[in-house]
């Protein structure tokens, strides 16, 4: 049975055996905000959804990025003819449906549909496109070597997972997948971006290339990253990835990749264990959110605008510290949030929110000051910490970042009975 959907821009018409989730409405709204953003100045962008299925973020695409040239790619037979259905609805009459021996290069359509396994397509246009969107219902891993084919120098590739839970809790499948191993529910928001990052640059660093972060996103039950591709300086990789050693006291230590060290705790002197590897650097670029919040600060989109505004103002250092989880482990009541990070920020240390977890803080301070400052808070005694309100700290605080829309409650749906293998 057909049902008819709407979404800012666009609509379409959804079979019982399409698939479509709204809960990824945000990762659509901010995914088509950053392809605008990057790509402000170029005549044509060629994009490639390469798993369209109802066409729905590629007709988004269209409609509110200028100078777009959309390839729409299933590989069910089901899905292209109603991608074809959706953009009529849409106004979109000239579009060209290519056969299985038609070339792309050779179509000078604005709008192009292919019925093809998406490897395939991106394997066979080489550097071809300006942007690769992968949003598959699970894992990306098994489509990122593909979609650096396809993708051309300086150009985006969009990845989503929905396997969350393997890239935070699930230990053996989470080093299955992506090589990677993970402290159980650690920063259960934060490390899924930084496996996935790591994940994407060692698999592009046997081409001698290397990605930029331009957006990463970690909400619900799902991680979405947008990443620059430069195609060159591959051996960056050995900077931009580390080992974490995550001591039971909550102390962490980076430890680079080319460069062993002793495994024992600088706060209590146990000995450690040792997780990763973990994308190290930037998950953000800064001007990239900025032009994003130009364009879009009235765009009356809360969700999307408050999560922009935590992403501005969250500081590059790797993981977070949550309040309860650190407050039970320093056996006190729970400390207020704004009051920690003033100390710490009086004391000349950088502090952030971050979008990955309401309740937490980033700052680059030692493990042991952050321990101090939160024992003095609790016991409302004067120390060697001041409490006082702290200039940036109130400048953070005085944002709305609309805190309440961030987590939707909205579920990961299944695939639709005819589409499972």
């Amino acid at each position: 049975m057909a049902e008819e959907f709407a979404e800012e821009s666009a609509k379409i018409v959804k079979e019982d055996d399409t698939f479509f989730n709204p809960a990824q409405k945000l990762n659509r709204d901010i995914s088509a905000a950053a392809i605008k953003a990057y790509f402000k100045d170029k005549d044509n962008i060629r994009v490639l959804t390469a798993m369209s299925a109802t066409g729905l973020r590629g007709i988004r695409y269209l409609n509110e990025i200028n100078n777009v040239s959309l390839y729409f790619n299933d590989i069910c037979p089901k899905a292209v003819d109603t991608i074809a259905r959706n953009l009529k609805l849409n106004g979109y009459e000239n579009f060209k449906q290519l056969g299985k021996e038609e070339c792309l290069r050779e179509s000078s359509g604005k709008i192009n549909i292919t019925l093809s396994d998406c490897h395939l397509i991106m394997h066979k246009y080489h550097s071809y496109f300006d942007v690769i969107d992968i949003d598959p219902f699970g894992s990306s891993a098994e489509f990122v070597n593909s979609a650096f084919k396809g993708v051309k120098h300086n150009g985006l590739i969009c990845f989503t997972c929905t396997d969350k839970a393997a890239l935070c809790s699930n230990v053996p499948k989470c080093y299955m997948k992506y090589n990677t191993l993970i402290k159980k529910i650690y920063c259960k928001n934060e490390t899924p971006i930084r496996v996935l990052l790591s994940y994407i640059s060692r698999e592009f660093a046997k081409y001698d290339s290397k990605i930029i972060p331009v957006l990463s996103l970690s909400v619900d039950f799902y991680v979405r990253v947008i990443v620059r591709v430069f195609k060159g300086q591959g051996k960056s990789v050995l900077e931009s990835n580390s080992y974490v050693s995550i001591c039971d006291c909550l102390n962490t230590e980076k430890i680079a990749l080319n460069k062993p060290r002793s495994l024992v705790c600088t706060v209590c002197q146990k000995h450690t264990q040792l997780y990763g590897p973990f994308w190290n650097r930037e998950i953000y670029d800064g001007s990239i959110i900025d032009r994003m919040l130009n364009e879009n600060e009235e765009c009356g989109n809360e969700r999307m605008v408050g999560i922009l505004r935590l992403m501005k103002q969250e500081i590059p250092e790797m993981f977070y510290y949550e309040m309860p989880v650190l407050s039970s482990k320093f056996k006190i009541n729970c400390c207020k949030l704004k009051d920690v990070m003033n100390a710490l920020a009086n004391a000349n240390y950088a502090v952030s929110l971050t979008h990955c977890d309401n309740n937490s803080f980033k700052t680059n301070a030692p493990f042991e000051i952050i321990k101090k400052v939160m024992i003095q808070s609790n016991s409302k005694v004067t120390g060697e910490f001041s409490f006082e309100p702290n200039e940036k700290v109130t400048e953070i605080f005085q944002q709305n970042y609309f805190k309440g829309l961030i987590a939707s409650g909205l579920k990961p749906l299944s695939l639709p009975k005819k589409q499972l293998p």
